[in-house]
């Protein structure tokens, strides 16, 4: 029986566009009503996993560096245990991150940097051109997907913890490890946007309502795949 639920890739898990409508951003309340609302927290319910038993650790923007980094600093620090379902959503393989570290004279610093940001006047913008022009290409976007699947796929079979690995983005390859690898949870939305009304947000990704059908369709992928 799944008891804890740990969720791990870019907005869509995270739960960009998720706004509490009366509490700040960034207060404590505001956090949690986008964790409970997003499509982790509504998977979560689908489950009857409680609240304070997910750990979001979706990060904006995030590329599967990022997946990989953020994946591998949680499994350093807690104790797998057979009751936790891992869930991934794999983001766009043509993302890169690098680690600005503890830079304090910087608005950037202490966090991740990506190909896709624009930082006007930062000194990672010449070094994120550098990048484009001489390193970004598909079959490095589909290494980093194969590093990122065969990699978290490894640890969870090791640890005999339950894995759900979905695609976000179209992905640059198949691979047997990820549920209905030919589908995407971007494509899939978009598609119920035009059925269904209203269920994305300006910026594209699953309102309050499109949280719910999508984690309907997650949940219902998981039991397909007898993960569980």
């Amino acid at each position: 029986m799944i008891k804890r639920i740990v969720g791990f890739g870019c907005s869509w898990i995270h739960g960009d566009e998720i706004e509490h409508p009366t509490a700040e951003p960034g207060s404590k309340e505001h956090r949690v009503y986008r964790e409970q609302n997003c499509t982790l927290g509504q998977l979560a319910k689908l489950m009857k996993v409680k609240p304070f038993n997910v750990d979001n650790r979706g990060i904006g923007g995030a590329s599967l560096q990022c997946t990989q980094w953020e994946f591998g600093r949680w499994a350093m620090r807690n104790t797998a245990t057979s009751d936790t379902l891992v869930v991934v959503g794999l983001t766009e393989a043509s993302r890169m991150s690098w680690w600005n570290g503890p830079n304090k004279n910087s608005k950037h610093g202490g966090r991740y940097m990506h190909n896709h940001w624009v930082y006007p006047g930062h000194p990672w913008e010449d070094f994120v051109k550098f990048y484009y022009a001489n390193s970004d290409e598909h079959k490095l976007w589909a290494m980093n997907y194969w590093h990122t699947v065969t990699f978290i796929h490894n640890y969870c079979s090791v640890h005999n913890l339950p894995l759900f690995m979905f695609n976000v983005f179209a992905p640059p390859c198949d691979m047997e490890e990820v549920v209905d690898s030919s589908w995407n949870a971007r494509g899939y939305m978009h598609s119920v946007h035009h059925k269904e009304g209203d269920v994305l947000a300006l910026g594209k990704h699953p309102n309050e309502k499109g949280s719910i059908i999508l984690a309907e369709r997650l949940h219902h992928m998981i039991d397909s795949a007898k993960i569980l």
